[in-house]
């Protein structure tokens, strides 16, 4: 896209999303090391390595569809909305107890709903939509 087009210009709204994105993850980062360091220390070594292993990976993936959001990918904004809802439904157990997690995962998921309208609704919306496809 030529950069004298209106639409090559990304809007304020999206820059919001990626950084309240950007923030969810770095909540959510917090609420794992937080919920980790309140599980018993029994966890085999194994088990231990993979649920890291697993861990790191989501993330990496969490860091790429942001990166994507920023970039303009239709896509990644769809894939952001599954994320979205397969957190609520993780999180229905950490509301069972009133914790800083509790809060924080809040915390979370309000930054992603207001992330997720903010790229849903115009201009946000107009701009996602007037992007060339990319590749992944």
């Amino acid at each position: 896209m030529s950069s004298d087009s209106p639409q090559a210009e990304r809007p304020p709204q999206v820059r919001s999303a990626t950084w309240l994105l950007a923030t969810s993850l770095v909540l959510g980062t917090v609420c794992f090391v937080l919920e980790w360091q309140a599980t018993p220390s029994a966890l085999q070594p194994i088990s231990t390595m993979l649920a890291l292993s697993i861990t790191a990976l989501l993330i990496a993936l969490l860091v790429f569809v942001i990166c994507k959001v920023w970039a303009g990918s239709n896509w990644a904004r769809f894939a952001y909305v599954l994320i979205f809802f397969v957190g609520v439904y993780d999180a229905v157990e950490v509301f069972q107890t009133f914790s800083i997690v509790a809060v924080l995962t809040l915390t979370e998921l309000l930054a992603q709903l207001v992330a997720l309208y903010l790229v849903f609704s115009p201009p946000g919306n107009v701009w996602f939509r007037a992007q060339p496809p990319q590749p992944s």
